[in-house]
């Protein structure tokens, strides 16, 4: 089963609410961490590696915090996910340095690395203010989404 690494859904929570705060609101790791309940040191290496690939942009100082530095818009689920984490891949296999000892006599590489290239080529699609938004698309109480 695939499932989204506990950091990228880390990072995920910090950027959903520096986005709906007000642009020119600052953000610090623990108003974060007490709002949500997200562990400390795990929300500000993920909202550093933010930092770093231009997502946000930080202030230092006592009244310092994070923002928004790029329209969410312009970056893809797949790039974000790869920013906070490791390049995703359903098995180790297809990447190319797999060390699977069964990789001489396996059947299902290709396939694998098919539906590993189709599952990146899908993210990629998905900017980060679709997913952000999602509430404002689509409405619990209508259901249907």
């Amino acid at each position: 089963m695939f499932k989204i690494n506990k950091k990228v859904e880390y990072a995920m929570m910090a950027l959903r609410h520096i986005y709906l705060k007000e642009s020119t609101e600052l953000t610090s790791v623990k108003e974060i961490c007490e709002k949500y309940g997200t562990p400390f040191d795990v929300t500000s290496r993920s909202m550093q590696k933010m930092v770093t690939g231009g997502v946000l942009k930080s202030e230092k100082g006592a009244h310092g915090g994070y923002s928004l530095r790029m329209d969410l818009a312009e970056i893809n689920f797949l790039d974000f996910m790869e920013m906070v984490v490791e390049p995703l891949s359903l098995v180790n296999c297809v990447q190319s340095e797999s060390n699977c000892s069964m990789a001489s006599s396996c059947n299902i590489i290709p396939p694998l690395v098919n539906l590993n290239k189709r599952m990146r080529d899908f993210f990629s699609t998905i900017s980060l203010k679709e997913v952000m938004d999602y509430e404002s698309r689509c409405p619990e109480k209508e259901g249907s989404c």
